[in-house]
């Protein structure tokens, strides 16, 4: 696959991704835990096969991909289809540790 091929795969995929944030806000408003429960596996087996596509692309274009050295990149696509005044900056390195913190805090209260 060319680059530019690739680029344009995960452009598409930085405009999917912006609805499906839009998609978790509307889920999270149901306010039935089991009816919101029932939704689980749909959705799991989407992201699933989401984020497989998402980076096998990234895999064959290492500097493209998403999650690594294509960062900036995917960010600003993401960027573009939420509002019209991009680039954006990447994240910085205090809100990355405080999303990996976060993270952990919730792994661990699901484990208990």
């Amino acid at each position: 696959m060319e680059v530019k091929t690739a680029e344009k795969i995960l452009e598409a995929s930085a405009f999917m991704s912006v609805g499906l944030d839009k998609l978790f806000v509307e889920l999270s408003k149901i306010e039935d835990l089991k009816e919101r429960k029932e939704f689980s596996p749909f959705v799991k087996d989407f992201l699933t096969g989401f984020y497989n596509f998402r980076d096998e692309i990234g895999n064959r274009h290492p500097d493209l991909h998403p999650d690594y050295l294509g960062i900036e990149t995917y960010a600003n696509m993401q960027q573009k289809f939420k509002l019209p005044d991009y680039p954006i900056a990447p994240p910085s390195q205090e809100s990355i540790e405080k999303a990996i913190a976060l993270g952990i805090r919730m792994k661990n209260a699901r484990d208990k």
